[in-house]
């Protein structure tokens, strides 16, 4: 294997001797990137040129991570980038004539390509993570990227941001709660991760792809370019599209957080008032008073425990507890001086119409 890209590099080296002077790249630095992303695809492959546009931009960003972060090394567009290609290796030189062609067809298919990633919110949901890219560096956007062939959309949304923040969104992400967007005829669908601590820190995991990783005040960015901010709202055109939904979702949260909280404080001042209703019932029983088991009568009726002595009956009451009424209403007797057997007790009833007649 070695032997065969050793002769491949030689047939690149010989292609790319005839455009070295006429290119910014130098034609070893081709050599070296042909070999490393175009010479290993299998020969099956090789004539699906959209295929192949693909292994040329991970070429192209393997030549601005690493060449161009060297001085003298020129940095180029992915479009001059994928030309030099086809014009250095020789098997791919039979496509120089329709180079406009095969790259239109790329562009549109990467396109069409969805794409996913994520709004973390803080706890307080009052700011949302941006990211800036490294070659874009007067726009903000959310972390998000291009789907891998057979990846599940919320798994992809998690490679992307853990790429772009060094961030682990896995354990936050609901699939259900996401904002969908189509952006030049690109699908944009971003997760909702609220409850990120803003103290928390994002280093990115690729080089050269994301600048800067920082918190924006969710009530300072624009929802339309229209709106008049201190901010220029050109600097947020990823962004505004997914703002208005995402302060619906955030107000709509707000809103079942407070009903939660208010439910929880509802039950507990339910709960109060019971124990204190209970202390005013227990209040109004007599003290040193018997309660006998009333069963299922409407009335129950207690007698104070005197020694059954004719000289105390003098002052005997009875009481008489209506349970339907709240709190109980308590019916007091005028005193009974009459009373002179101790068997009353067990004989002795009111008459419903006096005791509802009794003027207080």
């Amino acid at each position: 294997p070695n032997v065969n890209i050793l002769a491949c590099s030689l047939l690149i080296y010989q292609g790319g001797t005839k455009m070295s002077n006429s290119t910014q790249i130098p034609f070893y630095i081709l050599d070296d990137l042909s070999s490393r992303f175009i010479i290993n695809v299998p020969e099956e492959e090789r004539n699906d040129l959209i295929r192949l546009c693909f292994q040329i931009e991970l070429a192209h960003w393997f030549y601005l991570d690493f060449y161009c972060s060297n001085p003298g090394f020129k940095k180029c567009t992915i479009k001059a980038f994928i030309k030099q290609i086809l014009n250095h290796v020789p098997f791919l030189q039979k496509n120089v004539k329709k180079f406009d062609e095969i790259y239109e067809k790329w562009k549109n298919y990467k396109q069409a390509v969805p794409t996913y990633g994520a709004i973390i919110l803080n706890p307080e949901m009052t700011h949302v993570l941006l990211v800036q890219g490294f070659w874009a560096s007067n726009s903000w956007g959310f972390p998000k990227g291009k789907v891998n062939e057979d990846e599940e959309p919320h798994l992809c949304a998690v490679r992307e941001v853990l790429e772009e923040t060094g961030f682990d969104i896995s354990k936050y992400i609901d699939k259900n709660q996401y904002i969908e967007h189509t952006v030049n005829d690109t699908l944009i669908r971003l997760y909702i991760v609220a409850g990120v601590p803003r103290t928390t820190h994002f280093a990115p995991t690729t080089r050269n792809e994301i600048r800067l990783v920082s918190w924006m005040d969710i009530q300072c960015i624009p929802t339309s370019k229209k709106e008049i901010t201190q901010i220029n709202p050109n600097m947020y055109f990823m962004v505004i599209p997914f703002m208005k939904p995402l302060r619906k979702w955030i107000a709509s949260n707000q809103q079942r957080s407070n009903a939660r909280r208010n439910r929880g404080k509802s039950t507990s001042t339910l709960e109060e008032n019971n124990k204190m209703r209970a202390l005013d019932l227990a209040n109004l029983r007599p003290k040193n008073k018997s309660v006998p088991n009333a069963g299922n009568n409407k009335t129950d009726r207690f007698t104070v425990n005197s020694p059954l002595d004719k000289t105390k009956y003098k002052n005997k009451k009875q009481i008489v507890i209506d349970r339907n009424s709240s709190p109980f209403h308590k019916v007091q007797i005028k005193y009974n001086h009459k009373f002179s057997s101790p068997t009353w007790e067990e004989t002795f009833r009111f008459d419903k119409s006096q005791i509802l007649n009794f003027n207080f």
